[in-house]
């Protein structure tokens, strides 16, 4: 009897259906798990830190959306599937066997009810991951601003226009697939019949309604897009300018138009038009239309009526660039002055005594040099480290006399990645090497007799006779590993000291998330994928997880919608550290404003308008508002009330260490290139273009970096804490500006041009390099000293303003010089270098240098030329041997000098003798 293939061939498939299900089945309670888990450990994180109402926020927002959208999207496909059973039926002409039938009949609906099922979960996520857009557009603010063209409320482009394009294009998308689905299913229909598929005309019909329907979504993106030209990049400048609103905008209209006909077409098609050669027609049409109307015509406006006149054509909406570029990016509060100055002056001794508190702060520690000479002295076991090292200011008490001091810190963290690898266990890395110790901190401008730091924390414990730490645990830093477990069985390490037996301790703050139960620890050993959570013993019931422990990650976790200055810096307060993250709103639907990249998102409008401050210790953040005035932080303060606080309520020795961010000075300072020209006239021509000096950094030439300066500000009376930024003209390496950004009291935020006077040559940072490499005695020690077994480092240039009592300005150039054995990392500051506008010297302190520059005799500074303090540097024979050598090398360079000038006098003689 020969076998029935047939049943044999529909056996396999049912069996592969059933295994298909249960796989299938089992994958979907996996990630149902892995979601409930995830869900649950971040209840219980932000809970630990009181901000349970900012998760539940977001996540009762997804869930809603996503319900929305898998709900939205399973009525438009099911629609359509049930639509395809109706119409795709008819008489069978080639028919399967019975059981054939039935089981191919139950594929196709087991198929499509997947294929809803799949298209519903894959578009309720696509919703849902829209969250900050739904929130945003419920909670918008005002701008208090219009825009001119279409006299909309900027509120309307940040917060509505986009909800209006991300609906439109879900719904095309929610269409198209729907259409795909319902064709397959149409094909399949057919096949299953033995038919050939055609377009019959119920189906004709039913395919013309959804074509119907992505026309009119069409329709309504050139909608939509009419207001989206105030974005556009095409013109002269962003923003529409005069092709966009005189052939652009009636474009668009033209285009929705033809849709219009094209859809109705295809109404025409549905009663019994001419088939798929009028939806071909239809469709064709609108593609046709779009292009033709939408590109050729107003290109050809741009070529024949704006390029021939395009300043006259284009200066109203340069105009509108200037002013909304300026708002956007807060150019519009830069305060501007001029710097007159006599270029042809020495700095004078006057000059110095006039600003010796400016010149008593000179930052000669570059934060490169001093973070490899951190990690040589300070770090005192393998696994500690110095990840950054920043810039701030102090009120400190120093041999009886309190005064702001410019100051490096650096934060002393653990990385477990240098354990000797012997002693990479989990007991150690999770549960003993929990957290770093301590700060350093150092004047910016003291060094010792052999060049290494002077500074008023240092070591471990740490010193306290300066600034007070008595609280130096650091849980959570730059650079801390993702999770740790503390109050566990194992005592945590607390520090190395540099002699005598490791100190233990067990944690007394209240960060982290306690794994009180079974439960807790089987959802956190699923969620970080180590099983050791679930069966260590050395987990007690106090034990307690610790996780998102980097700084950035933190913050980012706690609030995905800000964006975050790329340097936290740390701070000494009340015996504790504490970090501070400065955090931004952005958008990049602000009209008219020209767009830059931060981190490889593009924006056109930027605030900094909030500091995050995390306790070193506890980990707990605070949010604080530094700008109530911005639309966008209000909304995030509708959204979630319980996460902000006033900046009036931070503690006042916080307040008085926040600074102006450094990359929102660089930011603004790129605008500021261009837009600090206001007239169209002279916008379009770029006739005053400004560029970012160059200046001379491990080997080459570098971009300018924005740098603070404890100084006095012209007309000002005070010290303080200042960022600046020097600026050229573009293409040339004279200085024409600067830029200060002002961080002190009530003037916090406040920036401050200052334009040197047209037709004066100032010497830029470049320039300076250069002149300070064609000096004879610097260029002798270059040679001598700077070759072999030790190489130089020339630091920051620094461009130091300076006022006297009389009015007169003129500007210092201020650069320190490190010797580094060839091989180790460990630099020395062992010269600084001075110069003005008609001389360059180089010194062994900065009060020699001063001396020299000025031609004095006696110290112009209230401090001791190279202090006599001695620190524990923890030196090897070779380095104190290469200190020897440079002594030496000293040594051979003035008898060198000498010995250049006795020749030069014989060939001065031997010349006149000759005559």
């Amino acid at each position: 009897m020969t076998p029935n293939t047939d049943f044999g061939f529909l056996g396999n498939i049912r069996s592969a259906l059933k295994w298909g299900i249960l796989v299938g089945g089992i994958l979907l309670l996996l990630f149902l798990a892995n979601w409930i888990a995830h869900i649950y450990t971040d209840l219980l994180w932000f809970g630990n830190m009181d901000y349970r109402s900012v998760f539940t926020t977001i996540l009762s927002t997804r869930i809603w959306l996503f319900v929305a959208g898998a709900l939205a999207f399973a009525i438009i496909g099911g629609i359509n599937i049930f639509v395809t059973y109706k119409l795709g039926g008819g008489p069978e002409v080639n028919p399967m066997s019975g059981d054939s039938f039935q089981l191919f009949t139950t594929l196709l609906r087991l198929g499509s009810l997947t294929a809803i099922l799949v298209g519903s979960i894959a578009f309720g996520i696509l919703l849902s991951g829209r969250w900050e857009t739904f929130l945003g557009f419920l909670n918008s603010t005002s701008f208090s601003l219009t825009d001119p063209q279409f006299n909309r409320d900027i509120e309307f482009y940040v917060f509505r226009l986009p909800i209006f394009h991300f609906v439109q294009s879900w719904l095309i998308a929610a269409l198209v697939v729907s259409l795909a689905l319902s064709i397959g299913m149409y094909f399949l229909h057919f096949s299953l019949r033995g038919a050939v598929f055609t377009l019959t005309k119920p189906v004709r019909a039913h395919i013309s309604i959804l074509g119907i329907l992505i026309l009119l979504l069409f329709a309504l993106g050139y909608y939509l897009k009419i207001f989206d030209l105030v974005f556009s990049p095409g013109g002269a400048v962003v923003g529409a300018t005069y092709a966009d609103v005189h052939a652009r905008v009636n474009a668009f209209r033209i285009i929705i138009a033809v849709i219009f006909v094209g859809a109705g077409l295809l109404t025409f098609n549905m009663f019994g038009g001419l088939g798929t050669r009028l939806m071909i027609a239809a469709v064709g049409l609108c593609v046709g239309g779009a292009i033709l109307i939408g590109l050729v015509y107003p290109n050809v406006i741009q070529r024949v009526v704006v390029n021939p006149n395009e300043l006259r054509r284009e200066a109203p909406f340069i105009e509108r660039n200037i002013e909304f570029t300026r708002a956007a990016f807060a150019l519009d509060r830069i305060e501007a002055k001029d710097y007159p100055l006599a270029t042809d002056e020495a700095i004078s001794a006057e000059m110095i005594e006039a600003n010796q508190e400016t010149v008593n702060d000179v930052r000669l520690w570059d934060h490169r040099p001093f973070r490899s000479i951190l990690n040589q002295i300070q770090f005192f076991r393998l696994y500690y480290t110095f990840p950054n090292v920043d810039v701030d200011r102090y009120v400190v008490n120093q041999d009886g006399e309190t005064r702001l001091r410019q100051v490096m810190l650096g934060t002393r963290e653990l990385d477990s990645a240098n354990l000797p690898e012997e002693a990479q266990s989990w007991i150690n890395r999770k549960l003993q090497f929990t957290h770093g110790y301590g700060a350093v901190v150092s004047p910016v401008t003291e060094f010792t007799q052999e060049g290494s730091p002077i500074f008023f924390v240092k070591d471990m414990p740490p010193t306290q006779d300066i600034i007070p730490l008595e609280r130096p645990e650091v849980y959570y830093g730059e650079i801390s590993e993702n999770f740790v477990i503390v109050n566990s069985n194992q005592p945590e390490l607390d520090f190395a000291p540099t002699s005598g037996e490791p100190v233990y301790t067990s944690y007394q703050g209240d960060g982290g998330v306690t794994l009180s139960g079974f439960l807790r620890r089987v959802v956190y050993a699923w969620q970080f994928r180590d099983v050791n959570i679930l069966i260590s013993g050395e987990i007690n019931s106090k034990s307690k997880i610790q996780y998102h422990r980097q700084i950035q990650q933190r913050v980012q976790k706690l609030a995905p919608f800000l964006r975050l200055d790329s340097d936290p810096y740390i701070v000494l307060d009340q015996g504790r550290l504490f970090w501070i993250q400065d955090a931004y709103t952005v958008t990049k639907q602000f009209p008219y404003s020209t767009p830059l990249n931060l981190e490889g998102e593009k924006i056109n409008y930027i605030r900094n308008s909030v500091k995050v401050v995390i306790d070193a210790y506890s980990g707990h953040p605070t949010l604080y508002v530094t700008e109530a005035s911005d639309p966008l932080v209000q909304t995030y303060q509708k959204i979630f009330p319980e996460l902000f606080k006033g900046l009036n309520e931070m503690p006042p020795g916080l307040r008085s260490h926040i600074r102006y961010p450094q990359d929102l000075m660089g930011i603004q300072s790129r605008q500021y290139l261009i837009y600090h020209m206001t007239d169209p006239t002279e916008f379009f021509n770029k006739e005053d273009q400004w560029s970012i000096p160059n200046e001379y950094l491990q080997g080459a030439f570098e971009e300018m970096q924005p740098y603070f300066l404890n100084m006095r500000l012209p007309g000002e009376e005070t010290l303080e804490f200042v960022q600046l930024l020097p600026f050229t003209p573009a293409n040339k390496e004279n200085m024409v500006a600067w830029l200060a950004a002002r961080s002190d009291g009530e003037n916090y935020g406040k920036l401050i041009a200052y334009a040197f006077p047209k037709g004066v040559t100032i010497f830029g940072p470049a320039q300076v390099e250069a002149r300070i490499s064609n000096d004879q005695d610097i260029k002798q020690f270059f040679a001598l000293v700077c070759t072999g077994e030790a190489s130089c480092i020339r630091g920051n240039l620094l461009v130091i303003p300076m006022e006297d009592d009389s009015g007169n300005k003129q500007i210092l150039y201020a650069e320190p010089l490190y010797l580094q054995a060839t091989g180790l990392a460990f630099p020395e500051l062992k010269k600084v270098i001075l110069a003005d506008s008609n001389d360059v010297v180089m010194e062994d302190t900065l009060e020699q240098a001063i001396a020299s520059l000025t031609k004095s005799s006696a110290p112009l500074l209230s401090r001791q030329e190279k202090p006599e303090v001695t620190v524990e540097t923890g030196k090897s024979k070779l380095e104190i041997a290469l200190s020897n050598l440079v002594e030496a090398l000293g040594s051979l360079k003035e008898q060198y000098t000498s010995l250049e000038k006795a020749v030069s006098e014989i060939q001065e003689a031997t010349e006149g003798s000759s005559k």
